[in-house]
């Protein structure tokens, strides 16, 4: 159990003592210097090396604990983005979907150094409490009066270092969601330069409307924030210089000027450590925002919930039939209403056949093959396999049956955790008969490109699900925009080749033309099943067509 969000070795303990040790040195450090102020008769000579020499243990104790603390920044910053990116494996797709590419990103690159940043500071933060603590004994000892005004003095920095932060909360919410906004139109920028460039008008409205105003209104946002940070910072800063004045005044109104110098002098030696504790409130209320914001992602920065999650659950190998039962999928809008639902739907997949699934645009056929593929997980209803409900527990085990090239796949520049399948030489006679022995070149499992064609990159992506060899294969429009070459061998030879392999095909396609070669062709409309006909049928009614002409 972590509250931090990291484990208890991943606070810097060593760089801590340093600090502490930092701290007393410098505190000791501060009492040789008031002592001076103190003396009148000569000054021992040893004491400018005495002097000298706790100044440089100062310097060298920090000097370590800041390497140290560079060192376990780092280390800390790695276990929180390995950690989050496999949280964010294990999140649902959907959820993923509608958080937005651009929001996980500047999760995983901001949110996590705004979240270590105060476990980074704590051994300078740690350091200063000690001189803090130290200096105050030592000024009580000299004036308890003094002492006291101080404290007051300080708590009245701290609450108003609080006050100044709560207003600025809302400043920071709003100038970290601008981020997120800024980034996505900073994707735009990359992904569409192609329309920007070929539309004048186009490319200035969207540097006008939506890079230079995004930018804007963040800098306004910052700004504020800044400004209340400052405020922060600052009111400390001046009480302490107002109490410096005051307590000089005092001394030479009652004929002790050397008192008051060394108090100043203990004052003054109070601005770095107090201010680097200020300092360190407003970076938890940062810590705090941009945690708000991964968990409203669903994202858990607790690295010690490990036990929490569902032990996965292995399948018996090899698997007779797939059912959907009264399975439905809703997307719903920003406010939580309905805007598509998927369902009720009721379907059977035996193993080895061969389903086609058509209908019009935004009929739920994408939807339904996820769910089919384990992405999404149904709202009502339930999907088994062999009788076997799949839920939770063995949920990753149902999706190691599946491969998948859906329409808006990605295309990793190396073949992923088929270190096996390269090494059996199946991928040279593919990469071959796929026709991309003169575009792409693989040094092991690493592609020389993927700056291909569309089409190209298709077929790399059906390489990669060739090579998985797994029991049920999802195909969402994959000879969409291939040429009648490859449109033949992927319908008239890999289909039949999965089929006589007893692997189960779930193939997207307007295709008309090649519906007689499946088991059966289902229909969507309006995110419900309409008809589903045997691919007999089909032939049927094609040799039909070829008598009457």
């Amino acid at each position: 159990m972590a509250s931090t969000g990291l484990h208890r070795r991943r606070l810097p303990w060593f760089a801590i003592v340093l600090g502490l040790a930092a701290g007393i040195s410098g505190s000791a450090c501060l009492m040789m210097l008031d002592a001076m102020t103190k003396r009148n008769g000569p000054v021992s000579r040893w004491w400018p090396f005495s002097c000298i020499a706790v100044c440089v243990l100062t310097y060298v104790l920090r000097i370590w604990a800041d390497t140290i603390v560079a060192s376990e920044a780092q280390k800390t910053m790695l276990e929180m983005r390995r950690h989050i990116a496999a949280h964010t494996l294990r999140l649902p797709l959907s959820v993923q979907e509608r958080a937005g590419e651009h929001r996980i990103l500047n999760a995983l690159v901001d949110d996590v150094a705004t979240v270590a940043a105060p476990i980074i500071a704590l051994p300078q933060v740690t350091g200063s409490v000690i001189i803090v603590v130290a200096s105050m004994s030592y000024l009580a000892h000299r004036s308890f009066e003094l002492a006291v005004w101080t404290i007051g003095t300080m708590c009245v920095g701290l609450a108003a270092t609080m006050y100044f932060v709560k207003c600025a909360r809302r400043t920071m919410v709003a100038a970290r969601a601008r981020r997120d906004d800024l980034l996505r139109h900073f994707q735009s920028l990359v992904r569409g330069a192609k329309e920007l460039k070929l539309n004048r008008r186009r490319s200035q409205a969207f540097l006008r409307d939506c890079i230079e105003a995004t930018m804007q209104s963040m800098a306004v946002e910052t700004v504020r924030t800044a400004t209340m940070f400052s405020a922060a910072r600052s009111c400390s800063y001046a009480l302490l210089l107002m109490l410096m004045g005051l307590s000089l005044f005092a001394a030479h109104a009652g004929g002790g000027g050397g008192d008051g110098a060394g108090s100043v002098l203990i004052l003054s030696f109070l601005v770095a450590p107090v201010s680097s504790i200020v300092a360190f409130v407003p970076e938890l209320a940062r810590a705090r925002v941009a945690a708000d914001n991964l968990n409203g992602l669903g994202i858990s920065i607790a690295t010690g919930d490990a036990a929490s999650e569902p032990a996965a659950m292995e399948l018996a190998p090899g698997w007779a039939r797939i059912e959907l039962v009264d399975v439905t999928h809703s997307f719903k809008n920003d406010r939580g209403k309905s805007e598509f639902t998927l369902g009720p739907v009721r379907l059977s997949i035996a193993a080895g056949e061969l389903v086609f699934v058509t209908g019009g645009n935004g009929s739920g056929k994408t939807t339904l093959s996820k769910i089919i593929a384990g992405l999404y997980t149904p709202e009502s209803g339930h999907v088994s396999i062999d009788g076997q409900t799949v839920t939770a527990w063995n949920l990753d085990a149902y999706r190691q049956n599946v491969s998948a090239v859906f329409f808006d796949f990605h295309l990793f520049d190396r073949l992923l955790g088929l270190d096996a399948e390269v090494a059996d030489g199946r991928l040279e006679h593919y990469v071959g008969v796929l026709g991309l022995a003169s575009k792409v070149s693989f040094d092991g499992t690493s592609m020389s490109s993927t700056e291909l064609s569309q089409g190209q990159r298709r077929r790399l992506a059906l390489l990669s699900l060739i090579l998985e060899n797994r029991s049920l294969c999802i195909f969402d429009e994959w000879a969409s925009d291939q040429d009648t070459y490859f449109r033949e061998y992927f319908y008239e030879r890999l289909l039949r080749d999965l089929r006589s392999s007893r692997r189960t095909a779930i193939v997207i396609t307007h295709d008309d033309r090649y519906f007689h070669l499946a088991d059966r062709i289902v229909r969507l409309e309006r995110g419900a099943i309409v008809s589903i006909d045997d691919g007999v049928m089909q032939r049927a009614h094609r040799a039909t067509d070829r008598g009457r002409v």
